[in-house]
């Protein structure tokens, strides 16, 4: 994947268990992610380690700053039927602010996006679900060109916050 100036992407390793761990042990973190933060290294190794034996169709790459991992890009879901695939992206707090989730998501988008198409052919669908207050990620969905495609109520009987739903053509 072509890097940026600032930011470079490659497929998750073992080797990135430290920084993952970081990453997914912040409260602050998971709190925009269907995740609880990671309560040991070892449900972060679990986790890395059902990242890294999923099929290429869903991808996840280590975005690096400077050679440091500071957040992760990929493909959480495919739906083959509806030609979907779900799209998330988390960077450490520090990170955030900086327009590395915009940048490293087009990145993503590009790569990917051609490797869609080369493999499936065309028809597919970026699909983005976003927690309703997270602003931010709804504002860097679109600057990637997703457009508002639906919004879900929150249940809060069972705790769950309503979701903003955006698609863009691979």
């Amino acid at each position: 994947m072509a890097p940026t100036p600032r930011l470079h992407l490659r497929p998750l390793s073992p080797q990135d268990l430290p920084d993952f761990h970081a990453l997914w042990s912040s409260p602050a973190v998971t709190r925009w992610t269907p995740r609880q933060p990671s309560a040991s290294l070892s449900v972060s190794h679990d986790y890395l380690a059902s990242l890294l034996s999923r099929p290429r169709a869903l991808a996840n790459h280590a975005i690096l700053e400077a050679g440091r991992m500071v957040g992760v890009v990929g493909v959480y879901a495919v739906n083959a039927q509806a030609r979907e695939r779900d799209v998330g992206y988390v960077l450490v707090e520090e990170a955030w602010g900086r327009g590395y989730a915009t940048e490293a998501l087009k990145i993503f988008l590009e790569a990917h996006g051609r490797m869609v198409e080369e493999e499936e052919g065309e028809g597919w669908w970026w699909v983005g679900k976003v927690k309703a207050g997270n602003g931010g990620s709804v504002r860097v969905l679109e600057k990637c060109g997703f457009v508002r495609d639906e919004v879900t109520a929150a249940e809060e009987e069972k705790g769950e916050e309503g979701l903003v739903v955006l698609r863009r053509r691979v």
